[in-house]
């Protein structure tokens, strides 16, 4: 299974939204939102992506200088 790594990221990217919701239950004047979730989410998972391009584009680099 080569996406149990990136299943688990999405996971605790999950949970970290989720939980900063949860603690904002017990913080004066702040709220939970569905919508504070859902960009917390989106923000870990555009993250996950650039990551995984930036490292995409690292491995074409290194590629091409065993190819000269």
């Amino acid at each position: 299974m080569a996406n149990e790594p990136a299943l688990q990221v999405i996971a605790i990217i999950l949970m970290l939204a989720g939980g900063t919701e949860i603690a904002q239950l017990y913080i004066t004047g702040r709220s939970p939102l569905a919508t504070d979730f859902l960009i917390d989410a989106a923000g870990g998972l555009f993250g996950m992506v650039l990551i995984k391009l930036s490292g995409m584009k690292k491995n074409a680099d290194h590629s091409e200088i065993g190819k000269t």
